[in-house]
């Protein structure tokens, strides 16, 4: 008797979609916000990225690399580096209701690509992430973008 009341508890919740896990593992989604400003691009176009910190407290970047872009393969997803860095840096701190912006040039490739940064919360401030104490940190992507191969010459 004990699995058929599982089983209905178990179906609600895939029906929700478990917005309710995704609420207490981060309180704060929907008010961090990663926009691109284009959505289909060729190499050496340039992209204008903007993470938009829509909570009420500060949020901090990694002081080197505020942005990190992925590129689909065939197995996932593959992560880069936009700045090798040889020290990580001061965070970069985004207060409420402001928001941090980068430019990239796409690099000669085809195919998808997307955005990502590492967003912290709590920390102390104007220290280097990793001496900051934080208390989280989660990812938040940008919507993806499709990078059509370049143009040969006739």
């Amino acid at each position: 008797m004990k699995y058929p009341l599982f089983l209905m508890a178990l179906a609600a919740l895939l029906i929700t979609g478990c917005d309710w896990i995704d609420e207490v593992i981060d309180p704060e989604k929907g008010l961090v916000e990663m926009t691109v400003s284009k959505l289909k691009a060729a190499p050496g176009d340039e992209i204008t990225i903007t993470l938009f910190n829509r909570g009420e407290k500060t949020v901090y970047l990694e002081g080197c690399n505020q942005f990190y872009y992925s590129t689909k393969s065939d197995t996932g997803w593959v992560d880069h580096t936009m700045v090798v860095c040889v020290w990580e840096g001061y965070e970069v701190p985004v207060p409420a209701g402001s928001a941090h912006t980068q430019k990239f040039v796409v690099p000669m490739m085809a195919g998808t690509l997307r955005f990502y940064a590492p967003v912290y919360r709590g920390c102390k401030p104007d220290l280097p992430i990793s001496q900051a104490e934080c208390v989280t940190m989660h990812r938040y992507y940008s919507p993806d973008v499709v990078v059509y191969p370049p143009r040969v010459p006739r």
